[in-house]
């Protein structure tokens, strides 16, 4: 049977078997995805999957709280299998030493949008983490609970400039990528009062147009023109995840950011 290059080629164990009929012509378009971008999850049913949010490690899907909102919640507070030894936790000490690649160090994240975004854009969001800890299994780490907001991740080096806030030290750290992954890059750091479990954190991240980042945590800006450092393009997807731990998303936007320091998140919830 003769092979030609870009063919491609069906074998069956039946006689009288052909190529089917589908055209090129029939399929839509390449258009890019839509800006701005807004959801409140409030039209999902409970434990649906919100359209376009694509997860890379945990589980997230809608959930209903005990106020009758829904928001999105991340649910997997277990590391997931290595694909190789090589990547395997116990082996390297990945994950607890930072120093590792495996996959469960980059935590649970959903991404949105896509790889060819740059600046300038801006996302909101609103973040609640329930818990000051949690234990990962298998490999029997405990790591504080943390939630965190990407913009511009570039899913090849697990790097794009990338918010996390850990409310049991009040603490917020802007980095390149996530903490215990090995490109990761501390750019900035420091405490606010609008950091805490259990409540709700309406989070402003912005990069403009010239590359500086900023952010405002319930309508008070953390910080301003921080120029990133990250090894990856500076293009990519939005994202939103946690250490493998329970969180819960709302109000999540996405749109061309509108000035330098970019707008300021309004209050989103009650």
């Amino acid at each position: 049977m003769p092979l030609v290059g870009d063919a491609v080629i069906s074998v069956s164990s039946k006689r009288d078997q052909h190529d089917g009929t589908a055209s090129l012509s029939h399929s839509r378009p390449d258009t890019p995805f839509p800006l701005p971008y807004a959801d409140d999850f409030d039209a999902y049913a409970n434990d649906s999957l919100p359209k376009y949010l694509s997860a890379w490690n945990g589980a997230f899907a809608v959930a209903k709280t005990a106020d009758g909102e829904s928001v999105l919640r991340q649910y997997v507070t277990e590391a997931p299998t290595p694909w190789s030894s090589e990547h395997a936790p116990v082996a390297r000490g990945t994950c607890v030493d930072g120093r590792g690649d495996f996959p469960g160090c980059t935590g649970a994240v959903a991404i949105l949008g896509s790889a060819n975004w740059s600046a300038p854009l801006s996302m909101n969001v609103s973040i609640r983490v329930p818990t000051s800890a949690t234990k990962v299994q298998p490999v029997n780490w405990t790591t504080a609970a943390v939630g965190f907001v990407s913009l511009l991740w570039n899913m090849e080096f697990s790097d794009g400039p990338t918010l996390e806030l850990r409310p049991d030290l009040h603490r917020w750290d802007l980095a390149c990528g996530r903490k215990h992954v090995v490109t990761w890059t501390k750019l900035a750091g420091g405490t606010s009062e609008h950091i805490a479990p259990a409540q709700w954190m309406e989070v402003g991240f912005v990069a403009a147009a010239n590359g500086s980042l900023s952010a405002s945590i319930n309508g008070e800006e953390i910080f301003a023109g921080v120029q990133p450092r990250c090894k990856g393009l500076m293009q990519g997807f939005a994202a939103v995840g946690t250490h493998l731990n329970l969180a819960d998303f709302d109000n999540l936007s996405v749109a061309q950011a509108q000035n330098e320091r970019g707008p300021h998140l309004t209050s989103l919830n009650t």
